[in-house]
């Protein structure tokens, strides 16, 4: 999904794993891929790639009764243009999100305290994995699992569950 932002020509990159029940109800997994300015960009954001890119391969093996949308977005760090881009003018009208595993960082890992921060209002946001956070003293130890309640909640809790099984 190719589009304008001044000079630059950004892309949304799009792959889709049809499922073999209602092939409009998708699961979307994505990550951006672009950075922040002087950043060499391995863990914000091409930890999101290698994880997006390896769940695919082991995805793409089964089959899904949902469709699975895999999307690197480009242009987050302009201020999320990739994803907002892709919500106003991506969405084919027959397709119907049911909802998205964002990678993000995925790639750090430090058992330091204070080695991690969260973007502001995450605590007004999600005060429960906040507080979960702060009780490990913002180890860099952790991937959560935030959304919103009620659309969002079965994908956590299956989510949730697989984590608890196999990893």
């Amino acid at each position: 999904q190719a589009f304008d932002f001044g000079s630059y020509t950004a892309h949304n990159i799009m792959g889709r794993q049809p499922g073999t029940g209602s092939n409009g109800d998708t699961y979307i997994l994505g990550g951006h891929y672009d950075t922040v300015d002087d950043a060499p960009g391995a863990d914000d954001n091409g930890s999101a790639v290698a994880g997006m890119m390896e769940a695919m391969r082991i995805l793409s093996q089964y089959p899904t009764k949902k469709s699975i949308k895999y999307i690197g977005f480009d242009l987050e760090e302009a201020g999320l243009l990739g994803s907002q881009r892709y919500v106003q003018n991506g969405i084919p009208n027959d397709e119907n999100i049911l909802g998205m595993i964002d990678f993000e960082m995925i790639g750090y890992y430090s058992e330091m305290p204070n080695s991690q921060t969260l973007p502001t209002g995450f605590n007004l946001l999600f005060p429960n994995a906040y507080a979960e956070v702060e009780s490990q003293e913002f180890k860099g130890n952790f991937i959560t699992n935030v959304g919103k309640q009620g659309s969002s909640a079965n994908l956590m809790q299956q989510y949730k569950n697989s984590a608890a099984s196999y990893v």
